[in-house]
């Protein structure tokens, strides 16, 4: 019979000799000694566990909540292992895989990578990065996922450069991301009438359909073509254009016309427009962390865990506890 661990709730348990007259057992995972099982300290356990993982509450407000000390709510959960099922638990779907791929940071040198399922909106993989998202870094989630056996069909991001060339699937750049990169590039109140009949177009990006949008960029471009294309004549080696600015602008919309509108393209792939779910998901994410501003990196990594493998509702076991217990 196999003892579970009161400590960190493992069952990898072996006998240990005895200890006063009693069977003494020994934890592998937590590489404890224990003689029998403590149901109360059962029970706190995994009241410790489901307020600071699954809630995410402070320490202190868990200490109250328990009847015991912050240092003992701090004992356990530097003690505790917390079961999360790996990217190998997940059921292969054979349907497939639109994925969702984006980063969330906190400060400049941490934050996460993850790429999340459409459909199903499950989590399939993450990496945690310390610098700024890379390439390499998507290309090494596509290719873990693609490895397993994962039928993926389509990427959606938000535009990183390199990013749609070095894909091998259909990419959707997300139209809300393009959207607010293209407005940046203009003022928020433009002077002149060509840059305010700009910014109204781009600003229907979310909101219409492709022939609706490329038409009206073609009537902007026919109209104020002359004005777009004037040079400063100063300069007899090299143009000078007056509007460089719109015109790189304008140059850089011809370039994404064939990544906005994957979507609009390929309708039986399924693939959203934008990565609202993405963005959704971070801030639920931020949210929990708010009250955890203060802890260090490893056990800040320890609830991004819990929190992106419970973030699905299939996978989300309810731990039944007695709150007064």
């Amino acid at each position: 019979m196999v003892k579970k661990c009161p400590i960190c709730g493992g069952r990898k348990t072996i006998k240990k000799g005895l200890s006063h007259g009693k069977k003494r057992w020994y934890c592998k995972d937590c590489q404890t000694y224990f003689t029998h099982v403590n149901h109360k300290a059962s029970r706190l356990q995994n009241k410790i566990r489901y307020l600071y993982y699954d809630k995410m509450l402070p320490m202190q407000d868990i200490a109250d909540l328990c009847g015991v000390s912050k240092m003992t709510i701090h004992r356990h959960i530097k003690t505790m292992r917390e079961y999360l099922p790996s990217v190998e638990d997940i059921t292969i779907s054979q349907r497939g895989i639109v994925l969702q791929m984006d980063a969330t940071y906190w400060g400049r040198h941490f934050g996460v990578l993850v790429a999340r399922d459409h459909h199903s909106g499950k989590i399939l993989w993450y990496k945690y990065i310390y610098t700024h998202e890379k390439v390499e870094d998507y290309m090494e989630g596509i290719c873990d996922l693609a490895a397993k056996g994962y039928p993926i069909i389509g990427v959606v991001g938000d535009g990183i450069r390199g990013v749609p060339n070095a894909v091998n699937y259909p990419y959707q750049f997300c139209q809300f991301h393009a959207r607010k990169r293209f407005l940046d590039r203009l003022s928020i109140c433009p002077k002149s009438a060509a840059k305010e009949e700009l910014k109204s177009i781009i600003q229907l990006l979310c909101k219409t359909d492709k022939e609706s949008f490329t038409g009206s960029l073609n009537r902007w471009y026919i109209k104020w073509n002359e004005w777009l294309n004037a040079t400063t004549g100063k300069c007899k080696k090299k143009k000078r254009y007056k509007q460089r600015e719109i015109r790189n602008l304008w140059l850089e919309l011809q370039r994404a016309m064939s990544i906005l509108w994957t979507y609009y393209d390929k309708p039986e792939l399924g693939m959203p427009n934008t990565n609202n779910d993405m963005e959704a998901l971070f801030s639920g994410l931020k949210r929990k962390m708010i009250a955890h501003a203060g802890i260090r990196i490893e056990q800040r990594i320890k609830l991004i865990d819990a929190y992106l493998t419970k973030s699905h509702p299939k996978r989300r076991k309810k731990m039944r506890i007695e709150m007064n217990g």
